[in-house]
């Protein structure tokens, strides 16, 4: 007999310190009234294999613990966090991985498409030059997707576009279509004005285009579950410093709500 009620389990995944652990977990405990599990790790903790087998433990854990054959899953994660998430639950729906697929699946502010990522912060370095000026960020994404992909997407696309949640340059999003009869929101805080004067930002800078393109592709695959979530002045991180890439932009306890009518209905997902 599973002592849990319901026999289920929310996991989120994050690398960025905006995400406060402790505070955040009382919040959807209170709210949630279920088993939440947050997995956060350092930036430096990023590397393809480790993220992939942490998910992997973490995923884990509620069969371990309430001994339940029919235990569901959600996953989601803030930035980074969003990508390996997304990418979970497509590995499930492919057959990759022995647990259950997850019931639903969000991301906050999530980069989901590498080549667009790629060709985008190597395009602001580009632009910041023009002012005599560099961004370490940009920097060292280029250099890591490089490194993980062999390339840059001219030199791997193939490679790019088979690892990405959605290609946004392909028609029917690469392997967006995965998540056809998935559950998911998305999140962003547009808010353009304020990233173009304090970022130096255009649109292709944020994430806005692989949310956009995700939920699209879904909706027009006949996904009615699919959807983006915009927000406007909501983004500022723990110091009180505005900053629309952060995790308050998430309404948690509407978040919830939604995650808890999912995981409370038998046989969510195949």
């Amino acid at each position: 007999m599973c002592n849990c009620l319901p026999c289920a389990q929310v996991v989120i995944f994050s690398f960025e310190p905006s995400l406060s652990v402790s505070t955040c977990e009382v919040r959807w405990i209170e709210s949630a009234k279920m088993p939440i599990r947050i997995a956060a790790s350092a930036a430096s903790d990023t590397p393809k294999r480790r993220f992939g087998l942490r998910i992997r433990n973490e995923i884990g854990f509620p069969n371990k613990t309430c001994k339940c054959q029919d235990a569901q899953v959600a996953i989601g994660g803030f930035s980074a966090g969003g990508i390996g998430a997304v990418r979970y639950a497509q590995f499930c729906m492919k057959g990759k991985r022995k647990a259950k697929s997850p019931v639903a699946v969000f991301a906050v502010d999530s980069p989901l498409d590498y080549e667009r990522w790629f060709v985008a912060a190597e395009l602001h370095l580009k632009r910041l030059a023009l002012a005599g000026r560099d961004l370490a960020e940009d920097r060292n994404a280029v250099n890591e997707l490089r490194k993980a992909f062999g390339g840059s997407p001219t030199e791997a696309l193939e490679t790019y576009r088979r690892q990405s949640p959605v290609s946004t340059l392909v028609a029917d999003g690469g392997n967006a279509r995965l998540l056809k009869d998935t559950p998911i929101r998305l999140y962003i805080e547009p808010d353009l004005k304020w990233r173009l004067e304090n970022w130096d930002q255009d649109i292709y800078n944020s994430n806005m285009p692989d949310a956009t393109a995700l939920i699209n592709i879904l909706r027009l695959l006949g996904n009615k579950d699919a959807e983006l979530i915009t927000t406007a002045g909501a983004g500022y991180r723990p110091d009180g410093s505005r900053n629309p890439h952060s995790w308050s932009i998430v309404d948690e306890r509407a978040l919830a709500q939604w995650l808890i009518a999912l995981l409370r209905t038998p046989n969510s997902v195949k």
